[in-house]
């Protein structure tokens, strides 16, 4: 008895951590995305002055 409630608690446990994991995962995911796009359009934004400049 008292061990499948610990049973059950220790799987309630790691389902909440679990979720919280993929929260953690999703954030960071769309962190990087931003940054990625951030930093293609930051990429651009400097290529342009340069190639008319070189012409």
């Amino acid at each position: 008895m008292v061990m499948k409630k610990l049973e059950r608690k220790s799987s309630y446990f790691t389902y909440i951590h679990n979720t919280k994991y993929n929260q953690v995962l999703l954030t960071s995911r769309k962190d990087n995305l931003y940054k990625q796009t951030k930093n293609q359009s930051l990429k651009n934004r400097d290529s342009k002055p340069k190639n008319r400049k070189s012409k």
